[in-house]
Protein backbone atom coordinates (compact mmCIF):
# COMPACT_ATOMS: atom_id res chain seq x y z
CA UNK A 1 0.00 0.00 0.00
CA UNK A 2 3.23 2.21 0.32
CA UNK A 3 3.75 2.03 -3.41
CA UNK A 4 0.39 2.98 -3.87
CA UNK A 5 0.75 6.35 -2.00
CA UNK A 6 4.04 7.04 -4.25
CA UNK A 7 2.43 6.57 -7.53
CA UNK A 8 -0.90 9.09 -6.48
CA UNK A 9 2.19 11.14 -5.23
CA UNK A 10 3.88 11.12 -8.52
CA UNK A 11 0.13 11.53 -10.50
CA UNK A 12 -0.54 14.56 -8.43
CA UNK A 13 3.20 15.86 -8.94
CA UNK A 14 2.37 15.80 -12.85
CA UNK A 15 -1.26 17.70 -12.26
CA UNK A 16 0.58 20.33 -10.55
CA UNK A 17 2.70 20.80 -12.95
CA UNK A 18 0.61 21.09 -15.37
CA UNK A 19 -1.43 23.51 -13.19
CA UNK A 20 2.04 25.62 -12.24
CA UNK A 21 3.19 24.98 -16.24
CA UNK A 22 0.34 24.61 -18.59
CA UNK A 23 1.98 21.54 -20.12
CA UNK A 24 1.11 18.06 -19.03
CA UNK A 25 2.87 14.82 -20.81
CA UNK A 26 -0.05 12.74 -21.36
CA UNK A 27 2.15 9.89 -21.61
CA UNK A 28 4.09 10.03 -18.33
CA UNK A 29 0.56 10.71 -16.54
CA UNK A 30 -0.31 7.30 -18.31
CA UNK A 31 2.46 5.76 -16.93
CA UNK A 32 2.07 7.14 -13.39
CA UNK A 33 -1.82 5.85 -13.99
CA UNK A 34 -1.07 2.71 -14.58
CA UNK A 35 1.10 2.04 -11.85
CA UNK A 36 -1.80 3.16 -9.61
CA UNK A 37 -3.78 0.86 -11.14
CA UNK A 38 -0.82 -1.86 -10.55
CA UNK A 39 -1.14 -1.33 -6.64
CA UNK A 40 -4.85 -0.64 -6.73
CA UNK A 41 -5.49 -3.97 -8.13
CA UNK A 42 -2.70 -6.28 -5.92
CA UNK A 43 -4.56 -4.57 -2.71
CA UNK A 44 -8.16 -5.52 -4.44
CA UNK A 45 -7.16 -9.14 -5.09
CA UNK A 46 -5.15 -9.79 -2.16
CA UNK A 47 -8.31 -9.03 -0.25
CA UNK A 48 -10.67 -11.07 -2.36
CA UNK A 49 -12.15 -8.11 -4.44
CA UNK A 50 -12.33 -7.16 -8.55
CA UNK A 51 -12.08 -3.64 -9.88
CA UNK A 52 -15.08 -5.15 -11.44
CA UNK A 53 -16.25 -4.87 -7.81
CA UNK A 54 -15.11 -2.05 -6.87
CA UNK A 55 -16.55 -0.30 -9.97
CA UNK A 56 -20.04 -1.09 -9.16
CA UNK A 57 -20.08 -0.60 -5.42
CA UNK A 58 -19.02 2.95 -6.17
CA UNK A 59 -21.50 3.31 -8.69
CA UNK A 60 -24.01 2.39 -6.56
CA UNK A 61 -22.98 4.53 -3.72
CA UNK A 62 -22.54 7.70 -5.96
CA UNK A 63 -26.30 6.38 -6.94
CA UNK A 64 -27.31 6.55 -3.69
CA UNK A 65 -25.81 9.26 -2.46
CA UNK A 66 -27.62 11.44 -5.58
CA UNK A 67 -30.89 10.00 -4.88
CA UNK A 68 -30.55 10.52 -1.44
CA UNK A 69 -28.95 13.27 -0.15
CA UNK A 70 -26.76 12.49 2.22
CA UNK A 71 -27.94 9.04 3.42
CA UNK A 72 -25.37 7.07 5.46
CA UNK A 73 -24.65 4.39 2.85
CA UNK A 74 -21.93 1.62 3.46
CA UNK A 75 -20.35 -1.23 1.52
CA UNK A 76 -22.02 -3.77 2.95
CA UNK A 77 -24.73 -3.32 1.22
CA UNK A 78 -23.44 -4.28 -1.92
CA UNK A 79 -20.32 -6.85 -1.35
Amino acid sequence: TVGLAGEVGEVCELLKKDVRDGHLDRRELAMELGDVLYYLTKIAQSNGLTLGTLQRINREKLEARREGGKQAYTAQHVV
